[in-house]
C-alpha cells in the first residue's frame, strides 16, 4: 500500500489514520 515512511509526517499521519481505522473496526 504505502512505503516505509515512519520519518515523514505524511507516514505518521498514514500510520495514525491506519491505526484508527483498525480500532474501529475491530470496535465494530
Amino acid at each position: 500500500m504505502f512505503g516505509p515512511l515512519p520519518t515523514t509526517p505524511t507516514g505518521k499521519i498514514q500510520k495514525f489514520l491506519l491505526r484508527k481505522q483498525l480500532e474501529a473496526s475491530l470496535s465494530a
